[in-house]
C-alpha cells in the first residue's frame, strides 16, 4: 500500500526538558493536556505541576501539593464554570481531590504567569482498599446520554480488585448535621482481579476495565444516586503471533494496564503489558485491529524507566529496587478527542522509547515515534526503583527522574499497513 501523508507534523509543537516523575514502575499516566493545546499537567515528586510546553523558558509551576507520589492524574472542567477537577490516586490508597480556576485560552506563553490557574480547594484522604491503579473523572449521568449529573464523580480503580464510584461535592453543600462531605460513595463494583484501569463511554452507559489478566470486562451502569453494575461480557485478548523470547517466567501474571473509549463511542481499545494493543468495535465481540509491539530488542541496555528487554520478570521482583519491566509492554493507549473535521487518532506507548500514532478511521496507517535518547542513560544501580503491588503496598521508593533531549530530525519511522 502506497504510504499517505504522515499523521504528524515534520516538527513538534515544542520542546522542553522537564523531570518527571514516575512512582511505580508499572503506572505511566502521570502526564496529561487538561484542555489548551500545550499546556500540561505532570507529576514531580509529592506535586502536580503545570506548564506551557510552547516556550521552553518558561518555568513550571505547582498546583497542588500532596502528601505521596502520584501512580494517577485526571483532569476535567466542571461543566457550567471556567474551573476544573483535578484527582491523584497513590501507592497506598490515597486519593487527592482539587477545584482550580481554569486558565485564560490563547495567553501568550510569556505571558503565562498572569493567568495561572488558581487552587480553590483540595481535599486528601485515604480509602479502603489497596494501589489506587488508576482515577477517572467523569459529569455523565448514568441514565440519559450527554446529560451532565448534579456533581461529578470520581472513579477509582484498586488493587483490591474493586472500581470504587465518589460523587464529588465540588459546591461544599452541606448536608442536613451542616457538616461538608467532600465525597460521598456511589456504588462498587468487584471482579475477579485486581483492576489497573478503567474507562467510562461518551454516553456514561458502559464501564470498560482491566487488570491482572488477558481478560477485558464490560459492565452497563444505570441508577441515580446509587450505581448500579450489569455485565454485559468479558472478553480475552488474542494469542500471539510471534512467542515470547526466551528466558521468561512461566509464573508470570498477563496483565493490562491501559484502556480507551473514542470519542465517538463506537470503539475501543485495550493496551497490555505483553505488547499488546487490541481494538474492538462495540457491535462485536471479535477484534476489529490487533497491533503488537516488536520483542527482539536486545536486552543489555536499560531504558527509559528502568525497561529491559525481557517480557517478564518474576511477580515478586516488581517490589526490588532497580526492577525491571518489558520495554515493549504498552502502557497507554488513547484517541483523540472530539474535532470537527478533524483526524480522529488512535495514540499508544511503549515502556520505552516509541510512540505510536494511528489514523483511527481506517487503522491502515501508523506513525511510529522513537523518543529521543537521554541525556545520562542510568546505570543500573542509579536506575528507577518502584514500591510492589504484588502481593501488597511496600514502602515508596519513587522512580529517578528521567531528562531527554530535544526531538531529532528524521525520528518518525512510518509504516502504512499495522501490525497483524
Amino acid at each position: 500500500m502506497a504510504r499517505g501523508q504522515s499523521l504528524l507534523s515534520s516538527e513538534p509543537t515544542g520542546i522542553l526538558q522537564q523531570p518527571v516523575t514516575i512512582g511505580h514502575v508499572q503506572l505511566r499516566d502521570v502526564l496529561l493536556c487538561p484542555e489548551e493545546r500545550g499546556i500540561v499537567n505532570f507529576v514531580r515528586n509529592q506535586t502536580i505541576l503545570e506548564r506551557d510546553t510552547r516556550d521552553p523558558t518558561t518555568v513550571a509551576y505547582p498546583l497542588a501539593n500532596l502528601g505521596f507520589v502520584p501512580n494517577t492524574i485526571a483532569s476535567l472542567p466542571i461543566p457550567g464554570s471556567e474551573e476544573r477537577l483535578i484527582a491523584a490516586g497513590g501507592q497506598e490508597a490515597e486519593l487527592h481531590l482539587s477545584i482550580h480556576s481554569s486558565r485564560p485560552t490563547g495567553a501568550e506563553p510569556r505571558r503565562a504567569w498572569m493567568g495561572r490557574p488558581r487552587r480553590l480547594w483540595q481535599f486528601d484522604n485515604v480509602l479502603t482498599g489497596s494501589i489506587n491503579n488508576s482515577v477517572l473523572l467523569t459529569s455523565l449521568s448514568l441514565t440519559r446520554s450527554h446529560e451532565s449529573s448534579a456533581e461529578p464523580r470520581v472513579a477509582v480503580s484498586n488493587n483490591d480488585c474493586t472500581v470504587k464510584f465518589y460523587d464529588v461535592n465540588v459546591r461544599g453543600a452541606r448536608g442536613p448535621e451542616g457538616l461538608c462531605k467532600r465525597i460521598s460513595e456511589a456504588g462498587t463494583l468487584r471482579i475477579d482481579v485486581p483492576v489497573n484501569h478503567s474507562s467510562i463511554s461518551p454516553d456514561g452507559r458502559t464501564l470498560l476495565s482491566v487488570g491482572d489478566s488477558p481478560h477485558v470486562y464490560l459492565h452497563a451502569l444505570s441508577g441515580g444516586s446509587r450505581i448500579t453494575f450489569t455485565e454485559l461480557y468479558k472478553l480475552t485478548l488474542p494469542a500471539f503471533d510471534q512467542p515470547p523470547p526466551s528466558p521468561f517466567s512461566i509464573n508470570a501474571i498477563p496483565a493490562c494496564f491501559s484502556t480507551a473509549f473514542s470519542a465517538c463511542g463506537t470503539k475501543f481499545a485495550v493496551a497490555s503489558q505483553e505488547g499488546m494493543v487490541v481494538v474492538w468495535d462495540v457491535r462485536s465481540h471479535k477484534p476489529l485491529k490487533v497491533y503488537q509491539t516488536g520483542k527482539n530488542r536486545p536486552s543489555g541496555r536499560r531504558g527509559n524507566g528502568g525497561a529491559s528487554g525481557r517480557l517478564y520478570e518474576e511477580v515478586w521482583d516488581w517490589g526490588r529496587p532497580g526492577s525491571s519491566a518489558p520495554g515493549w509492554g504498552v502502557r497507554n493507549v488513547k484517541f483523540s478527542p472530539a474535532r470537527n473535521g478533524g483526524k480522529e487518532l488512535m495514540i499508544f506507548t511503549e515502556h520505552t522509547s516509541l510512540l505510536h500514532v494511528i489514523d483511527a478511521r481506517t487503522f491502515e496507517q501508523e506513525d511510529i515515534v522513537s523518543v529521543p535518547t537521554l541525556i545520562n542513560d542510568p546505570s543500573p544501580s542509579s536506575s528507577s526503583s518502584s514500591s510492589s503491588s504484588r502481593p501488597s503496598p511496600q514502602p515508596r521508593t519513587p522512580a529517578t527522574d528521567t531528562e531527554i533531549m530535544p526531538w531529532k530530525p528524521g525520528a518518525i519511522i512510518s509504516k502504512a499497513i499495522p501490525i497483524q
